[in-house]
């Protein structure tokens, strides 16, 4: 109970950047198919189906925070700050709520990294999802004939092509926030993040079988 809102919070915020990014630019890939962006996006998507998330975890750490230093290695919010009153248990929403800057700030500069490592794979397929519905829609009749009436290109697509090209997707993010929300034991494991995913890693190791089988039955 301690733990679900951390890990609630995580796939929230992957999966809002997700359809945020890979929407828009499976809508762009399709309108402008075979091109240079269209081979560049399916090499990203590719890229973000093949490659491990521990690995790419590490590697976002050892050049953000290592390197770079301008994120944090790990954890949930800085040692010197407070986390905000609990209302939700999600410390950026609970910042909100109980306007604390400080605590905002931490928590959000804190979920950066982790978030953006889990929304990569998520957002490859999000991308791709898109890209195929769009490329379906787009050879349409009405599709046509909506250009042919002389509509604003933008219009076409957001009111018209998108709703139609976008079940697949809709149908393709709610499978992949379940998964999200149970596979974010590599993911809290190398953030340091106290969600259930790093509960069950601990709990792997000190073969503590009983907390084990519980988060096993949540995860199911």
């Amino acid at each position: 109970v301690d733990r679900f809102p951390a890990t609630l919070e995580l796939p929230l915020v992957s999966m809002g950047l997700s359809i945020l990014i890979g929407v828009p630019l499976g809508i762009v890939a399709a309108l402008k198919r075979n091109s240079v962006l269209d081979h560049l996006l399916r090499g990203v998507t590719v890229a973000g189906l093949a490659i491990a998330s521990f690995w790419l975890g590490i590697m976002m750490q050892l050049f953000f925070s290592m390197w770079l230093g301008i994120t944090p290695l790990g954890g949930r919010i800085g040692m010197g700050v407070d986390p905000p009153v609990s209302v939700t248990g999600m410390y950026i929403l609970d910042a909100l709520l109980t306007l604390n800057g400080r605590a905002l700030w931490s928590a959000s500069v804190h979920m950066i990294l982790p978030a953006l490592t889990l929304a990569f794979a998520s957002f490859a397929t999000i991308t791709r999802f898109t890209r195929s519905g769009v490329l379906d829609v787009v050879q349409q009749d009405f599709i046509t004939y909506e250009r042919a009436m002389g509509l604003p290109p933008r219009l076409v697509v957001y009111k018209y092509l998108l709703r139609n090209a976008i079940i697949a997707t809709v149908t393709q993010i709610g499978l992949l926030f379940g998964l999200l929300l149970a596979g974010t034991v590599v993911i809290e494991t190398v953030f340091d993040w106290p969600g259930l995913g790093l509960y069950a890693f601990n709990a792997i190791v000190l073969s503590d079988y009983q907390a084990i089988l519980g988060v096993t039955l949540w995860a199911g």
